[in-house]
């Protein structure tokens, strides 16, 4: 598994309250410090250093289905069932249903041609 942003990548983050409650705080930008090694049930973690105040943190990011698999497919075009290994779902039948929604929503593209799905 690979990390989803790059080190000097500007990123909005909503800080938590305490025990993940929801905070009061707004969503501020925030520039990625570190990729910190991913922990054993695949969350991404990184160090992330505020651009309006003198903060840093570490965060622990838990992608959806959905970023998953655009994050796979920004290494390269692919199959469905290598999408399916790449993003982590199971389900052939809810993967194909969700490359569609995304397709509709103009986010990938199928290459008929190549038989591979790809970022639009």
């Amino acid at each position: 598994m690979s990390h989803a942003f790059k080190t000097n990548e500007d990123v909005h983050h909503q800080p938590k309250g305490p025990q993940g409650r929801v905070a009061t705080e707004p969503s501020m930008v925030y520039t990625i410090v570190q990729r910190m090694p991913i922990e054993a049930d695949g969350r991404l973690r990184y160090r992330i250093k505020s651009k309006s105040e003198n903060i840093e943190r570490v965060v622990t990011v838990v992608l959806n289905d959905r970023e998953n698999i655009l994050r796979a497919l920004r290494e390269k075009p692919l199959k469905v069932y290598e999408v399916m290994k790449r993003a982590n779902i199971v389900n052939e039948e809810a993967c194909q249903s969700l490359l569609l929604k995304m397709r509709e929503q103009g986010l990938v593209k199928f290459d008929i041609h190549k038989g591979r799905w790809i970022i639009a």
